[in-house]
């Protein structure tokens, strides 16, 4: 966009100059159109300072038709902010498309991650199932019975005992740990006790 508006800049700076030098040359012309309408009586020659002849008042006037036609030309050319208000909401539009396209991706890739991830519990879960499917036949063969008989109950009661081995084996795993700290607490204050009795 700087481009532009520096390409714009300058288009406008040789306007400005091509009109200055038109109103110079057209305060010329005149000067000329009434030297020759004044010697138009005269049949002598007349000459510019290189010395060459001057030209005819038709010629004068011809040139200084199309030099107004350029003058409105380049009056009537379309102004730079109306291009720069363009691009501005062209810009506008990627910009929020790009934001758009941006998001999809981005919610795109989380739910895929997240499926991938809930496809490889799955898969565990489905091995593990396997594995006794493979050990204890009789059991398998028994939970599938329950689970086409009654599954919401079957799945629930699942859960529920899941959830409680999980809450006993926290509970042992915080016992274990106590018993720890009670023993290494007892062996302190047993040494400490040794040591007075030494000092003493």
């Amino acid at each position: 966009m700087e481009k532009i508006n520096e390409k714009l800049e300058n288009i406008e700076e040789i306007m400005d100059l091509l009109i200055g030098q038109m109103k110079s040359h057209d305060e010329k012309l005149s000067v000329i159109i009434e030297q020759q309408h004044s010697q138009a009586d005269d049949k002598t020659t007349i000459t510019t300072p290189d010395g060459e002849l001057m030209p005819s008042i038709e010629e004068l006037n011809k040139f200084a038709v199309s030099m107004n036609e350029l003058k409105e030309k380049i009056e009537h050319l379309p102004k730079a902010f109306k291009l720069k208000h363009q691009y501005e909401i062209n810009s506008k539009f990627y910009f929020t498309g790009a934001i758009i396209i941006f998001l999809v991706v981005a919610i795109s890739l989380g739910s895929s991650i997240s499926l991938i991830f809930r496809n490889g519990e799955l898969e565990t879960e489905s091995d593990k199932f396997k594995v006794i499917r493979g050990a204890y036949p009789e059991l398998a063969i028994e939970i599938d019975g329950h689970y086409l008989k009654d599954k919401e109950n079957l799945i629930k009661n699942a859960d529920l005992q899941i959830h409680q081995h999980k809450v006993l084996v926290e509970a042992s795993l915080k016992e274990a740990q106590a018993k720890k700290d009670y023993e290494s607490a007892r062996q302190a204050k047993k040494s400490l006790k040794d040591k007075q009795k030494k000092a003493n």
